[in-house]
């Protein structure tokens, strides 16, 4: 990303970056949960969905058809109280699990992607901030994974604690860039170029 807003001149208008980025993600990915809907509905209705509260199954259908929830469904649980549905901090013990009502299951990534889509254009020149999310992602990591343990969902689907991951990549590109524009043989490089001319 780092690479593409500092490239791109088109990206310098976010609502630009930001159609872009949702053409890319949800025209592929309409059409996998259509293909998807269509390969296993005898197996999604073999699913009890009998056993999730209103509110869960809600969650469920939002989840499948805008991608955002898919990651947070790993964190809730059905109940029968006034909500229908609360936190859980190990999926594995609620029953029904609602990710097993996931049409793509491993689209859970993707809003843990369109979150830091969501970001990036209005952090990405303020390195102080980026520095600082940095550090409180990494934090934030060792406090959950310490608190509930290093497990899944702790340990790489709560976007806290993955976004340290996607904010090194445009720290590299910075890292990049210096070294191309500050290196041995990006002098070398301008010597040859100045000669010539």
């Amino acid at each position: 990303m780092g690479l593409v807003l500092n490239e791109n001149l088109h990206y310098k208008d976010r609502r630009i970056f930001y159609s872009a980025r949702i053409a890319r993600i949800y025209s592929s990915y309409f059409i996998y949960l259509f293909f998807s809907v269509i390969v296993i509905l005898p197996i999604l209705l073999t699913r009890d969905w009998k056993s999730l509260s209103f509110s869960s199954f809600l969650v469920v259908i939002f989840a499948n058809l805008f991608i955002f929830g898919s990651d947070a469904i790993m964190f809730l649980q059905s109940t029968s109280n006034r909500l229908g549905i609360e936190f859980t901090p190990n999926f594995r013990e609620s029953f029904p699990q609602l990710h097993s009502f996931l049409v793509i299951p491993q689209a859970w990534s993707l809003p843990l992607e369109l979150t830091f889509y969501l970001l990036i254009p209005l952090i990405y020149k303020n390195r102080k901030i980026i520095y600082l999310l940095f550090t409180l992602s990494i934090v934030s990591r060792v406090v959950t994974i310490t608190y509930f343990g290093n497990i899944d969902p702790w340990n790489y689907r709560f976007f806290p604690n993955a976004l340290f991951i996607f904010l090194t990549g445009t720290l590299l590109f910075d890292l990049y860039k210096y070294i191309s524009q500050n290196s041995f043989f990006s002098r070398i490089d301008s010597i040859k170029r100045a000669t010539v001319i």
